[in-house]
């Protein structure tokens, strides 16, 4: 044993078996597995916005929504609404449901008129509020900041009654544009 000499094998290889030839085996170490661990149903749903994949459990891929959801996507006509609602001249034409003021102070803001708490965003019902006073941080009289007090005031179907009125007023003004077209 004094004559032989130590055989280097490189880190994760084992020692050649003469009987098996000088070729070193890499063993299981460093070797790529055969198939990577997935679950048999990796599919996303495809909705034209923005998506990101999480793991909720090994292998298991689900997708879900970044920021939008499927019921908030909003339509081609109620996006035409929306954009005829914003325009500058809309904050003029209508002035504020509660106080009937046109504040050049404070800016006209649309609330959504919704059936219930727990009821979806109708685009078509929108009230004009003084912003601060009315819509959001009012502490008198405000849609978000008072919202018990605003409803008892102005019931549902007064609000209702008034956003139809501008939604009327919108679909006379496309129907203006399309026969100002032709």
């Amino acid at each position: 044993m004094l004559g032989m000499k130590k055989e280097k094998v490189p880190f994760g290889q084992r020692k050649s078996n003469t009987s098996f030839g000088k070729v070193p085996s890499k063993g299981s170490f460093g070797k790529k597995p055969s198939k990577p661990l997935k679950s048999k149903d990796t599919s996303t749903i495809k909705l034209g916005i923005k998506e990101k994949a999480t793991t909720p459990k090994f292998g298991m891929v689900k997708a879900t929504l970044s920021h939008k959801s499927i019921n908030n996507i909003i339509s081609k006509e109620d996006k035409e609404y929306l954009d005829w609602l914003h325009q500058e001249e809309q904050g003029y034409n209508y002035h504020c449901f509660v106080c009937g003021n046109n504040n050049s102070s404070d800016t006209t803001e649309w609330h959504h008129v919704k059936k219930g708490s727990g009821a979806k965003k109708d685009h078509k019902r929108q009230i004009p509020l003084c912003g601060n006073e009315h819509h959001r941080l009012g502490t008198v009289m405000s849609a978000h900041g008072t919202p018990k007090k605003f409803r008892e005031t102005y019931p549902m179907e007064v609000q209702d009654k008034y956003a139809d009125k501008i939604y009327s007023d919108f679909l006379q003004y496309k129907k203006n544009a399309l026969y100002l077209e032709v």
